[in-house]
């Protein structure tokens, strides 16, 4: 017969199955109580640790990749696109709540909570706790964002005339600055927790707290104002 022959493939019966994705884990399973299997053959115990060892094992091992892969956090369909929208939303408004940032990016609250930690943990944004409140803030590598911050508040009249009597009158109440400012003090709480809180230091004392402002937003407000470091020592009743 010539060597270039046809070859005739003949189907003996056989199948051939890929075991692949899920099936892996029902193999591994199987394949291993086999060969633990062998140990008990020649032994009394063969028949007793086939018939009633291996089915609970086997059920318990099934117990077990159930609570795993039950258990496993299901993020938001497109966590990048979502924590992306978060930091650019934060860049546009430092020092958004919680509910802003919903309302501003248009996902859930518990999406929004989710990637706010995760956020957190990676330290790509600072959270700040303030009068029983949390604001976030985009990470910071160098002064802009602060300049910035100041900038805006310049922009702002209430916030300006906050910042100018906090000038002039470092470490005052709330109740002070309201004096000076002839408004109510709630009205002066509101602006305050509005304010970007990386331009003011806040000292808790037992009657209230006491405003002024951080030493880095000092200098930036001098310098964007012109006006020199005169201080007058506050007169709280």
């Amino acid at each position: 017969m010539p060597a270039d022959y046809d070859i005739v493939p003949i189907y003996d019966g056989t199948e051939i199955h890929e075991i692949t994705g899920w099936l892996n884990l029902v193999y591994w399973k199987d394949l291993m109580f086999i060969h633990i299997g062998h140990f008990f053959d020649e032994t009394p115990y063969g028949e007793f640790v086939g018939t009633t060892i291996f089915p609970i094992a086997s059920s318990l091992l099934g117990l077990c990749f159930f609570v795993i892969f039950s258990r496993r956090n299901t993020p938001d369909p497109d966590p990048e696109s979502t924590a992306a929208k978060i930091l650019q939303y934060l860049d546009e408004h430092p020092g958004s709540r919680h509910q802003q940032i919903v309302a501003g990016i248009g996902k859930s609250r518990g999406t929004v909570a989710y990637h706010l930690h995760r956020l957190e943990l990676k330290k790509n944004l600072t959270a700040v706790k303030i009068h029983n409140s949390v604001t976030y803030y985009p990470k910071d590598t160098d002064k802009d964002a602060l300049i910035t911050a100041v900038q805006r508040a310049l922009q702002n009249p209430p916030h300006q005339e906050i910042l100018s009597i906090l000038h002039q009158y470092p470490q005052i109440t709330r109740y002070r600055i309201a004096s000076e400012l002839h408004k109510s003090p709630d009205t002066i709480s509101w602006h305050l927790i509005n304010l970007d809180t990386r331009i003011l230091t806040i000292q808790k004392q037992m009657d209230g707290h006491l405003y002024a402002l951080s030493p880095e937003a000092e200098k930036i407000y001098t310098r964007l104002t012109n006006t020199q470091t005169t201080r007058t020592t506050p007169r709280d009743s």
